[in-house]
């Protein structure tokens, strides 16, 4: 058995115990068996490498060294990055990824996927040396830079999945946990307000509860005479965690859940661009001055970082488009308040057309009500008129009848026999002749009027 094998043997084999009984002397054992394995390990290469040195001619040490290195799986590298390891301390090392590994991540062009043996390895690896996630966090920003869509949208999975693997809900099953924050939910305006809302909720909770963990550890297990195992502790997979470990993980998990946002196409650049800006300004920072602003200009200029350059330039034409959009918002404004006094105006004139118009209307109504009350006499007077002209033409029929009938017939018909006797009786005949003249004369007086 080699020694990395026995090395591997002996930290089952503590861990092992470790679960049952705590760490106590079994722990250190297997601290001062890791050491000297490495003292071994080492003491053992150096010997292999002078004696190598020794006996090999030079051109196969130059082979050796000029020989490529094996280019690494996708699952090596997360493996690798991942991997608890353990200083001369005992402490266990936090995640880090070399610019190589990252290089050759970032230039696959498959599409990348992890076992299942293997991501949940990595996930529980990644609980004790990423437990803010900074590494995984580094990891994802490298690959929203990958130009092939189908190798990034894989590797971002794969992210997506070990940051839920050491997700606080990671006993609840949750493979993603971003889509754990907004199922049901759908597409909303608001949706990085409300993954941030729900993540300060979450965390919110985990707080105190972290806290009290904390301060149970800190406790003196000599001088309390309780006897707390060290391996309990540390196989406790979030027992490493503190409140600022806490406040790190959600700020992280809060940049992958835009990115998330971004790759989903829940969330556009602009919006998640207003939003990181928004945050950077907010982040705390000591007074500044001109001073250091012109010296790290100046620095740029000899030195510049491209993606500042890239920043800077997309915010000075972000301002440049906001500065036009202010002119055209201000010119608009000014032709909106013309507009609205022409209209005033207009409005005024309006209103006195519709003031004298409603005066009008009142006085016609006045009018038509005046005239409607003479309309209506008019009618009643007509109708008097009108029965009193039958009254009088029944008068003036009877009248006229009794003229004739009395006053002009009987006299003209003895003025007739008066004058047809043999010897005719003029005076007779003109007196009657007279009274018929006198009958006319007084009824055609009555008759005028």
């Amino acid at each position: 058995m080699s020694d990395l094998e026995n090395e591997k043997a002996a930290i089952d084999k503590g861990k092992g115990k470790g679960k049952g009984k705590g760490k106590g002397k079994g722990s250190r054992k297997v601290m001062s068996l890791k050491k000297n394995v490495a003292i071994d390990s080492s003491e053992t290469t150096t010997e292999v490498v002078k004696k190598g040195a020794v006996s090999k001619p030079a051109n196969t040490v130059k082979k050796l060294v000029n020989q490529p290195v094996k280019k690494k799986s996708t699952e090596e590298i997360f493996s690798d990055t991942f991997a608890v390891k353990v200083d001369k301390n005992g402490d266990v090392k936090p995640a880090k990824i070399t610019q190589a590994d990252l290089k050759s991540l970032c230039s696959t062009g498959n599409k990348e996927t992890l076992s299942v043996e293997t991501l949940a390895r990595v996930c529980s690896d990644a609980g004790l040396t990423d437990s803010d996630l900074g590494c995984l966090t580094e990891i994802v920003l490298h690959v929203m830079d990958l130009k092939s869509s189908t190798s990034q949208k894989s590797i971002f999975e794969v992210c997506i999945r070990i940051a839920s693997g050491v997700w606080i809900n990671k006993h609840h099953g949750s493979m993603d946990l971003y889509k754990d924050i907004f199922g049901g939910v759908g597409d909303r305006p608001d949706a990085i307000r409300h993954m941030e809302a729900t993540l300060k909720v979450m965390f919110d909770k985990r707080v105190p509860s972290v806290v009290e963990v904390s301060v149970a550890q800190s406790i003196d297990t000599v001088d309390s005479g309780l006897k707390i195992s060290r391996s309990m502790t540390s196989n406790n997979r979030h027992s490493n965690l503190t409140k600022k470990t806490l406040e790190m993980q959600k700020r992280n998990l809060l940049v992958i859940g835009v990115l998330w946002l971004i790759d989903k196409g829940s969330v556009d650049f602009e919006t998640a661009i207003d939003y990181f800006s928004t945050r950077v300004a907010a982040q705390p920072a000591s007074k500044v001055t001109f001073k250091d602003v012109t010296v790290y200009l100046a620095r740029q200029c000899l030195v510049p970082e491209p993606r500042l350059t890239k920043v800077v330039f997309m915010l000075n034409n972000k301002i440049s488009t906001l500065e036009r959009e202010k002119v055209n918002i201000e010119k608009s404004h000014r032709q909106r308040e013309y507009q609205i006094s022409q209209l005033e105006a207009d409005l005024s004139v309006k209103r006195q057309e519709a003031e004298h118009s409603l005066r009008a209307a009142i006085e016609a109504q006045a009018g038509n009500a005046h005239l409607k009350k003479q309309f209506e006499n008019h009618q009643l007077d007509e109708k008097a008129t009108r029965t009193h002209l039958r009254d009088n033409e029944g008068r003036a029929k009877a009248k006229a009848i009794n003229l004739l009938s009395e006053e002009v017939l009987e006299p003209l018909r003895l003025s007739l026999s008066a004058l047809q006797r043999e010897k005719p009786k003029t005076e007779v005949a003109a007196h009657q002749i007279e009274l018929v003249l006198e009958s006319i004369k007084r009824d055609l007086q009555w008759f005028r009027k």
